[in-house]
């Protein structure tokens, strides 16, 4: 029987529906950001028909989250520095990597690692193709998410053993294409000569794996515009993320004070400035304004020292900003479910970012301040849902805090009138289904063009 919203494709019968190897670097139980893309898909094909199997880290870190996995065979690799399919010489520049950390010398020595040996050579899977089979079975189709560039490599070998359609899906960007996808955290690779090197041979290294590779996906048209430039490689499709509706938030409750809460790493590419700034303009309009508001920074880490010490400074200026240090996702979860007000702040400059955290906001029933001066698809995805405001500078920031508090201390709470079906487009494992359907169309046409 036909899914409701889901069009089988006509040339595969039900019982020859290709079983599909998904290759990633975190899966559950690990509750992280990059298991929910892997596992939904899993999810999704799972109840589309698919025999579907996991390649993914041995990990213990962090092991908190249980979901559904009947019928999702998964083979875990342990991590290691030396691998056996290194070479001799492979090994040596491996173990001095290794054994020279903290040392004057590792410096150059984890440059040479990085240009010599295989991706993420510091802890790559140790597993061979043979392996692979004997305890999964071989596949008909090979999905890798990337970054995880040593999955991804291990994933291509598999694909080519096989002879399975190898598909490569983009969370984030690798090599740069389209300067607008770049940040720092994500894709920087050092400055200098040794950084321009490593840019080099990974962009060389994403291009060889594009060229394996029958078709990409990725989170955003950018980001699959970017892949697409860089392997050359230009049969692809988006298809964005959403959020768990079993992650179910209640009413809210009359908070002690108006509650404004953030959740997660602060970056550079965000405008804290017109948040510190509106936070001014804020405190020397209402009087005792520490009484009534407060603005929570839940997990407070950043790669940008200048950054993390301005909002310290904030913090002891301003006895209404709380900082919370690193929390597990369940207690920051909990967090955003305590607040009147969710904030979330763009990457200035950046195009087709959609974190999974933004994705969860939509679906918290919580109203959304999003501080931006771009127009990219975060910008696109709050007008569709109405799932809250989008500020452009300081003083309309301002302003619609003094309006909200105003409304809060008169009892009213803030409500927001979400429009659902555009909500519907964002529930996982649904809003993958288009993805389904299309890795079952690549596999067909991939096995056509072997035939002709």
């Amino acid at each position: 029987m036909e899914e409701p919203g889901r069009t089988v494709p006509d040339y595969f019968p039900p019982m020859m529906l290709p079983s599909v190897l998904i290759a990633c670097t975190h899966f559950p139980p690990l509750n992280r950001t990059g298991a929910r893309r892997p596992y939904y898909l899993a999810k999704a094909l799972r109840e589309a028909g698919h025999k579907v199997s996991i390649l993914t880290t041995a990990e213990e870190a962090d092991a908190g989250w249980l979901p559904d996995l009947d019928g999702i065979e998964v083979m875990r690799c342990p991590r290691t520095y030396l691998q056996r399919d290194l070479r001799w010489g492979q090994k040596v520049i491996a173990r001095l990597h290794q054994h020279l950390k903290g040392s004057f010398l590792h410096g150059p020595i984890r440059v040479m690692a990085d240009l010599l040996l295989p991706e993420e050579h510091a802890s790559r899977w140790d597993v061979q193709p043979a392996e692979v089979a004997a305890r999964l079975g071989k596949a008909d189709v090979v999905l890798a998410t990337v970054p995880g560039w040593g999955p991804a490599r291990i994933a291509s070998q598999l694909a080519t053993a096989w002879d399975a359609t190898f598909l490569l899906d983009y969370r984030d960007p690798g090599a740069i294409a389209i300067p607008e996808v770049h940040m720092d955290i994500v894709s920087g690779h050092g400055t200098g000569i040794s950084g321009a090197l490593r840019r080099a041979v990974f962009k060389a290294r994403e291009r060889r794996l594009g060229r394996s590779t029958y078709a990409i996906t990725a989170v955003s048209q950018a980001f699959l515009q970017n892949a697409q430039l860089i392997t050359h490689n230009r049969r692809g499709a988006a298809f964005h993320g959403g959020f768990d509706p079993a992650i179910q938030f209640g009413p809210p409750v009359r908070n002690d004070k108006f509650t404004l809460v953030y959740t997660g790493r602060l970056y550079s590419e965000q405008d804290w400035g017109i948040v510190m700034d509106a936070l001014e303009q804020l405190a020397s309009s209402v009087q005792d304004l520490g009484r009534y508001f407060r603005l929570r920074i839940v997990g407070a880490v950043s790669n940008d020292p200048a950054l993390f010490d301005r909002i310290q400074k904030a913090a002891v200026q301003f006895d209404f900003l709380e900082i919370t240090p690193r929390l597990s996702r369940e207690e920051s979860v909990r967090m955003q479910h305590g607040a009147d007000a969710l904030l979330h702040l763009t990457y200035r400059g950046r195009k087709g970012y959609l974190p999974v955290k933004f994705l969860e906001y939509i679906g918290s029933g919580r109203p959304i301040v999003l501080i931006s001066q771009e127009q990219d698809v975060m910008e696109a995805i709050l007008d569709e849902t109405n799932t809250g405001q989008l500020v452009r500078d300081a003083g309309s920031l301002a302003k619609l805090l003094r309006k909200r508090l105003a409304a809060w201390r008169q009892g009213e709470q803030w409500n927001i009138a979400v429009d659902k079906d555009a909500l519907e487009r964002y529930i996982y494992p649904d809003c993958l289904l288009p993805w389904v359907d299309q890795i079952e169309i690549w596999h067909r046409e991939r096995l056509r063009e072997q035939k002709r």
